[in-house]
């Protein structure tokens, strides 16, 4: 048998003029023991340490915990002590000395060196609350995981301090037994998975920060929670995974509220604190105890989460204790942490039967009832031998009535089974039947009603095609009649134009006749002369009309133009005086459009009225008729003043 070790921390004596004047209370001490003034006794602890750094007080305590975890060992190591005694310097340490939580990293991440496994199968297993950090290593085949978790106890209420403040003010976890490693364990804690000590330690500082504290008269930054680290090692073995777990637990200070003079939220704290202290206290009284049971650790979340680690398997789980004092601090402080630990030390553990036993030398009543219980166990072990055969006996026949019983009611189970599945059989048979003709008629007169759709259909088609072939046809001989009666149209009219032509015709052969009778009579003075090239005609003044002069006249001009178009002009020259030329043009286009609609008329008309200025002018109806003698002066025939078609 083992007693749960306990470690006494005794805190030096501060630097500060007013710590150098304080009193030390200790009246004598030695490894194992130390006795204040005003006590009657000593008090005895595994190990008394005074003067000694954070290095050698994990070399002393928390070492050994440390390695058992990679023998599968879970192991539990709480502080416990007045407030401002050294009990978070002792868990964490400073900058320049680190406490006993982060030697304790140090350690396992020398033992499992670059040995990790993959962080994905940890996952896997897990679930959404196993988390992992930046910077730590996520692929790798090794067998080894560790992962983080850190909460605390504030107000008898449990809150994940890895989660921001905000998110967890209200946060209230419940305890429970995690079926996939067997740790008791707030429900749904996240746990940080580190693969290297900057992370864990980052992990640690950042979890640490977002402890409830408050200032009292006491300490400035006095912790107002219990807190709790969890570093679960991870193991693969094979396809399964085995954890095992160092709890770190920073209980907060009992303290007197007069002392610490709290008031308002620090006094419900202190409350609360004292409270579950309390329970903790009265727990490891009664574990030295016949009395002790572990259902008494359900009465506080501090209990339960500290001491269920006791009772674990036959290899049975370490747990150590360190308290924390100042010497130099009040006396009945000190004589108050101390009668609370003293149970502790009469407290033994049968790591065979991993059960609690009491070294107490006040044991013989209890033995003699033992005895006694012992006589009563035998007499009711032979009793209860005799009502055992018995029972054998009745219950063999028992079993034979019932067996009987049950094998006839199979029998008409399956009778009565047999007949209602050969029920069920034809009755779905005749459902199938019945629905198949349904189908089979509904299919029928589906395809009727298609088959008369399209019937229609193609029929509407059909009618609307000869509808449209009888409109296509009716357009077409509209098409035809209307051009059928252009071509009459046309065919009239050009035969209206090739009468006009005709009569156009005789009409200029008559005026060709008039006029040549009129050029026969005109004076021999006034000469025609027709210049080729520019096509003049020229009359002369002797009445004649040369052969030189008279290229062609008008009308044969017009006749012989092939584009039945030209311009006639005719200069006129007389001795010593020249007359600007006429022009006379004439368009064909005219005459399409405009047929001859009277007689020409005569071109000696104007020869006639510009005679004499003194000679009335009349107009010449004929050449035959003339009787004045025309002059020997020379006159100009300007075929403007000719329209030889109107």
């Amino acid at each position: 048998m083992t007693s749960v070790p306990h470690f006494l921390r005794l805190k030096p004596r501060g630097d500060t003029p007013g710590d150098r004047e304080k009193e030390c209370l200790i009246e004598y001490q030695n490894n194992n023991e130390v006795k204040f003034k005003d006590t009657t006794s000593a008090t005895k602890f595994t190990k008394v340490f005074s003067e000694i750094s954070q290095l050698d007080l994990y070399d002393q305590i928390l070492k050994e915990s440390t390695e058992e975890l990679f023998l599968g060992k879970d192991s539990v190591f709480f502080t416990l002590g007045p407030s401002n005694s050294g009990k978070s310097y002792s868990v964490y340490g400073d900058a320049s000395n680190p406490g006993l939580s982060i030697y304790s990293l140090n350690e396992i991440f020398n033992k499992i060196g670059g040995n990790f496994a993959d962080y994905k199968q940890f996952k896997r297993y897990f679930g959404e609350h196993f988390m992992i950090t930046s910077n730590s290593q996520r692929d790798s085949q090794g067998e080894y995981g560790l992962s983080i978790s850190v909460f605390e106890i504030y107000n008898d209420r449990i809150r994940d301090l890895s989660l921001d403040s905000k998110k967890t003010e209200n946060q209230s976890l419940d305890i429970v037994t995690d079926s996939k490693d067997g740790k008791i364990k707030p429900n749904r804690i996240r746990q940080i998975y580190v693969t290297n000590l900057e992370d864990a330690k980052t992990v640690l500082h950042k979890c640490i920060k977002r402890r409830a504290v408050s200032s009292t008269n006491l300490n400035e930054t006095s912790s107002r929670s219990h807190l709790f680290i969890y570093f679960n090692l991870h193991k693969v073995i094979g396809k399964c995974l085995k954890t095992t777990r160092l709890t770190i637990a920073d209980l907060a200070g009992s303290e007197r509220s007069k002392t610490a003079k709290t008031e308002g939220k620090e006094f419900k704290e202190g409350n609360y604190t004292n409270t579950s202290l309390t329970e903790l206290g009265r727990c490891l009284v009664l574990m030295k105890s016949k009395r002790f049971d572990r259902s008494n650790l359900r009465t506080s979340k501090l209990t339960r989460l500290l001491l269920t680690d006791l009772f674990g398997n036959l290899n049975h789980n370490r747990v150590k204790i360190l308290l924390t004092l100042d010497p130099y601090s009040s006396l009945s402080t000190i004589i108050h942490a101390v009668r609370y630990i003293q149970p502790i030390s009469k407290v033994q553990i049968n790591s065979a039967r991993n059960s609690l036993e009491s070294t107490t030398n006040d044991d013989s009543e209890y033995v003699k009832e033992i005895h006694q219980l012992k006589e009563l166990n035998k007499s009711l072990s032979d009793e209860l031998e005799m009502v055992k055969n018995k029972t054998v006996e009745i219950e063999m026949d028992i079993r034979s009535e019932v067996v009987e019983l049950y094998e006839q009611k199979i029998r008409d189970l399956e009778i009565i089974n047999d007949k209602a599945m050969n029920d069920l059989k034809e009755t779905h048979e005749r459902d199938v039947d019945e629905k198949l003709k349904l189908l089979s008629e509904e299919y029928d007169l589906q395809k009727q009603k298609l088959i008369e759709s399209y019937e229609s259909q193609l029929n509407d088609l059909q009618s609307q095609m000869l509808q449209a072939e009888s409109k296509s046809l009716e357009l077409s001989e509209l098409k035809v009649k209307e051009l059928e009666k252009q071509i009459e149209d046309y065919k009239e009219r050009e035969r209206q134009m090739l009468e006009k032509n005709v009569q156009n015709s005789k009409r200029i052969d008559e005026l060709t006749v008039q006029l040549s009778k009129g050029d026969k009579k005109r004076p021999s003075e006034e000469g025609l002369e027709q210049n080729q090239s520019t096509k003049k005609v020229r009359f002369s003044g002797d009445g004649e009309i040369n052969e030189h002069d008279l290229v062609l006249s008008p009308i044969k001009l017009i006749k012989s133009s092939p584009n039945k178009h030209f311009k006639f002009e005719d200069n006129y020259k007389s001795p010593g005086k020249s007359i600007k030329n006429n022009h006379f043009k004439f368009d064909t286009d005219g005459l399409k459009s405009s047929p001859v609609k009277s007689p020409l008329k005569s071109p000696l008309k104007p020869l006639r009225e510009s005679t004499n200025s003194n000679t009335r002018s009349s107009p010449l109806k004929s050449p035959s008729k003339g009787k004045k003698k025309i002059n020997n002066t020379h006159h100009v025939v300007d075929t403007d003043d000719y329209d030889l078609f109107n």
